[in-house]
């Protein structure tokens, strides 16, 4: 299997300034990463970013350098799939890269192990999966969310009496990992599909950091 790993790293934020490239615990947030990313494959690292000084994180991990993401697809409400087609075709256009796979990791995801990702890549080769993403468990049941619509409330789900222990089998995509097929993405122009399949990772506590709770959250489970 050859794998692309894709990084997402945009320079803005709205809850944390900077948040890719924010200090987490010594050093910036998308090292973390990068950290990872050396471990699957030292050569087919590219980062997706518009960030001014993206040079040097690409120098320090030997990424594949000389791509940078235009500014209409860098904002807040940019698609990540419209991100990866245009870096995918870069990537397949300019450098003539050769991969099967890409695996998408995001820097604000930054507790990984290893283990996961070899039980990720071994389940893709067994049963031929186009998409595969990461899950972990919720710490609550769907039933016991709510939205607001104007004057009234409404359940998302019809609420039952179970219990507590019941609900074990609900899960949320954690964004961890992303492992998507290029041709079947190229093709979709998705990252989820209604053939997408889910792997439980072993962290126990979903990490995506939007606000500086999360950060202070992230780096407790982290130190842990």
């Amino acid at each position: 299997m050859k794998i692309l790993v894709i990084v997402p790293a945009r320079a803005g934020s709205k809850g944390i300034k900077k948040k890719n490239f924010i200090n987490f615990l010594g050093k910036p947030l998308i090292e973390h990463t990068l950290s990872f990313a050396k471990k699957i494959d030292k050569k087919k690292i590219l980062i997706s970013s518009d960030f001014k000084n993206i040079k040097k994180f690409e120098k320090k991990f030997n990424t594949i350098g000389g791509y940078i993401r235009p500014k209409n697809l860098s904002k807040d409400k940019t698609k990540m799939s419209d991100t990866l087609y245009h870096v995918i075709n870069w990537a397949i256009k300019e450098k003539k890269i050769i991969f099967d796979y890409i695996l998408i990791l995001q820097p604000t995801s930054p507790i990984r192990f290893i283990k996961d990702l070899k039980k990720m890549k071994k389940l893709i080769k067994t049963k031929k999966i186009k998409s595969l993403c990461s899950v972990v468990k919720v710490k609550h049941h769907p039933a016991e969310y709510l939205k607001k619509e104007k004057n009234f409330w409404k359940l998302l789900i019809k609420k039952n009496n179970n219990q507590r222990q019941d609900y074990k089998d609900y899960y949320f995509i954690d964004g961890s990992y992303y492992f998507i097929e290029k041709n079947y993405f190229m093709k979709q122009k998705k990252i989820i599909t209604k053939k997408s399949q889910f792997f439980p990772i072993s962290l126990k506590y979903p990490i995506d950091l939007d606000d500086h709770l999360d950060l202070k959250i992230a780096k407790a489970i982290y130190k842990k």
